[in-house]
């Protein structure tokens, strides 16, 4: 659910400069943030196609009509993402309702896959085997994933603001709303659907769904293709509520979700990061907010 850009780039209420005054200065810290993460994940093996092949060898029992149900589910997400680009406010709103469709009968056909079987709920990943190892990596993964993540929308937006088209920095429809009337029933609301209720559904669809039909799909050869069309998906269903310019930080949340499911077999860690880095979106916006008046 980002972005609370943690560069404020737009001043509000008047009198206020039409471009605000960023040096190319301001990309020093985010870039450092990227060039530090993409170092440490090279001294790990993380990145290495031979370890991606370590992962899990299969999560669901696809038949062949659980694959077309699947596939229509995650065609529903698709085709609705790509009405939601349209400038048609007609073919946005059906867009819309295609990714709900999509993600209610992707998240009814998991749950219902997972449970045809005794195990299926521990080899979807819904029960973790290693409680302590998923609990680890959720919180490594929210310490390496939130900052990346946030670092490639900060260099986006200080990018812009040089051309003169600075972004909002709150982009996000849901963080503007509750910046108008930040109440503490309207923050805890907020937080009970960004941190838990959100990332245990899209990670439901997303990851454990997308990822498995797409790996089984396009084999275990081909994981970090698998994972970068699960991520681009998940970017692209955010349309209606996140700017484009906050489509390649999503994309990037998706990539980190993506590798941690493909290493452990186990929606835990991902849960783990996605409600972590959500819940820093709400506390950052409401950190940087100009006050009323």
């Amino acid at each position: 659910m980002p972005f609370a850009t943690p560069i404020s780039l737009a001043a509000a209420g008047p009198p206020a400069p039409p471009v605000p005054t960023v040096t190319a200065a301001s990309l020093a810290l985010p870039l450092a943030v990227l060039l530090v993460i993409a170092g440490l994940l090279a001294r790990t093996d993380w990145l290495r196609p031979a370890a991606w092949r370590r992962g899990p060898e299969r999560r669901l029992d696809l038949s062949p009509g659980r694959r077309v149900i699947a596939a229509a589910a995650l065609a529903a997400c698709g085709g609705g993402a790509a009405l939601l680009l349209s400038a048609a406010p007609a073919a946005r709103d059906a867009g819309a309702a295609l990714v709900t469709l999509g993600q209610v009968g992707g998240v009814a056909a998991f749950l219902a896959f997972a449970a045809a079987s005794p195990a299926g709920w521990r080899v979807a990943g819904l029960l973790p085997r290693r409680p302590g190892r998923d609990l680890k990596v959720g919180l490594l993964g929210t310490l390496a994933g939130t900052p990346l993540t946030l670092a490639v929308g900060a260099v986006i937006a200080v990018g812009l603001a040089l051309a003169g088209r600075p972004p909002d920095p709150v982009n996000h429809t849901s963080l503007s709303a509750l910046l108008e009337r930040p109440t503490a029933g309207a923050v805890l609301n907020l937080l009970l659907f960004a941190a838990v209720l959100a990332p245990v559904l899209e990670e439901l669809v997303f990851r454990g769904l997308a990822q498995t039909l797409l790996l089984d799909l396009l084999g275990r050869r081909r994981r970090g293709l698998t994972v970068g069309l699960a991520s681009l998906l998940f970017a692209l269903i955010h349309a209606p509520v996140v700017a484009w310019y906050g489509w390649p930080g999503l994309f990037v949340l998706g990539v980190v979700l993506g590798a941690v499911y493909e290493r452990t077999g186990s929606l835990l860690p991902c849960v783990i990061i996605h409600g972590l880095f959500n819940a820093a979106n709400v506390g950052l916006a409401l950190l940087t907010a100009r006050p009323a008046g």
